[in-house]
């Protein structure tokens, strides 16, 4: 399984990451992967689909919180 991660709207970068890990509980869905020494998580609502991610390096790190968008 991967990740795609798309830039932000209206351009075209994109990058894809493997997804090593996923937990399907009852709520939250878990996802982890690392990559090249970077760690990455994420944990999503399914009801809602709230998200919060966490991005880290051994330098730098980063939270975020979004939501799911339907196609």
């Amino acid at each position: 399984m991967k990740c795609t991660a798309k830039g932000p709207l209206g351009t075209e970068r994109v990058r894809e990451s493997k997804i090593s890990r996923v937990q399907n509980l009852t709520d939250p869905l878990i996802i982890q992967g690392l990559d090249a020494g970077v760690s990455r998580s994420a944990t999503v609502d399914k009801d809602t689909g709230k998200v919060v991610a966490m991005h880290a390096d051994r330098n730098l790190g980063f939270t975020i919180f979004g939501a799911c968008m339907p196609k």
